[in-house]
């Protein structure tokens, strides 16, 4: 799929979505068929092309909110979603 959050500017730096995420425990963690990417955490990949699109958008809702919880980070998505639900 590709990178899903973008970076977050702070006042001198930047916070990288990958680097949040690893921290938060997720690294190659997976939600049904989707999956993060185990060497770039802040992409989702569907190796098999069986997952769905309820299955990708709960991974990206999981990234999210651990992201949240674990760092006090509130992640921007980079990817839009387009759907009619």
């Amino acid at each position: 799929m590709g990178s899903v959050y973008t970076r977050i500017r702070k006042t001198d730096s930047w916070l990288f979505p990958g680097a949040l995420i690893e921290r938060a425990g997720l690294k190659g963690e997976s939600e049904g068929v989707p999956s993060f990417l185990p060497s770039t955490p802040n992409y989702i990949v569907n190796e098999s092309g069986k997952a769905t699109f309820d299955e990708v958008t709960e991974l990206m809702g999981y990234m999210k909110n651990e992201s949240l919880k674990c760092m006090g980070v509130h992640l921007h998505r980079e990817v839009l979603v387009w759907s009619d639900r």
